[in-house]
C-alpha cells in the first residue's frame, strides 16, 4: 500500500467536507428513503382523496378550520401530488418564518408548509420525529395550495 496516496485521499475528503464542496456532490444524488423514514404526506393526502375526514388546516389568516362534510379536497390534493417528489432537505435549508399547517389529529401527524424559500418546503412531524422535505415536480407552491384549501373550507358554511 502506498501511504502517501492514502494520506492524500484522506486529506482531500476532509477538505471537501470542511469547506462545503461535498454539498455539490451530495445535492446531485437523490436521497433514497427507507420505508420507515419516507415522507408520509403522500399517504395522508391519498387518504383524504379516498374520503378520510379527520384533518384540519391552520393559518394566521383564518385560524384553524376542520374538515366539513361534503367538502371536495381532491383538486387541492391533486395540485400537490401530481408529479411530486419529496426529497429530504438539509437542516440549514429549512426556511424561517410563517407556515400553514395540515394536521391529522387522531394520527398525531402534522405538516408545516413554509411560505419562505420557493414555497415547497414542508416539515413533517410524525411518530415523534421531525423531518424537513423539499417538494419538487409540482407546478404550484405547496404552501399556497394548502392555504387556499383552508381558506375555501373556512368560507363554506353549508353544502
Amino acid at each position: 500500500m502506498n501511504l502517501k496516496k492514502i494520506a492524500a485521499s484522506a486529506l482531500l475528503s476532509v477538505s471537501l467536507v470542511t469547506f462545503g464542496a461535498a454539498d455539490v456532490v451530495l445535492d446531485a444524488v437523490p436521497v433514497v428513503h427507507a420505508e420507515s423514514s419516507a415522507c408520509t404526506l403522500g399517504d395522508m393526502l391519498g387518504r383524504i382523496w379516498d374520503g378520510y375526514d379527520d384533518y384540519n388546516i391552520t393559518s394566521l389568516e383564518y385560524g384553524t378550520v376542520a374538515y366539513r362534510d361534503g367538502f371536495n379536497a381532491k383538486p387541492y390534493v391533486e395540485k400537490i401530488m401530481n408529479g411530486a417528489y419529496f426529497e429530504q432537505a438539509k437542516p440549514w435549508e429549512t426556511p424561517e418564518g410563517q407556515y400553514v399547517i395540515l394536521e391529522f389529529p387522531s394520527d398525531s401527524m402534522r405538516y408545516e408548509f413554509f411560505m419562505g424559500g420557493d414555497g415547497n418546503y414542508v416539515r413533517e412531524t410524525a411518530y415523534g420525529e421531525q423531518t424537513v422535505y423539499h417538494i419538487t415536480g409540482i407546478s404550484s407552491q405547496a404552501w399556497k395550495v394548502i392555504s387556499d384549501w383552508g381558506k375555501t373550507m373556512s368560507r363554506k358554511t353549508s353544502w
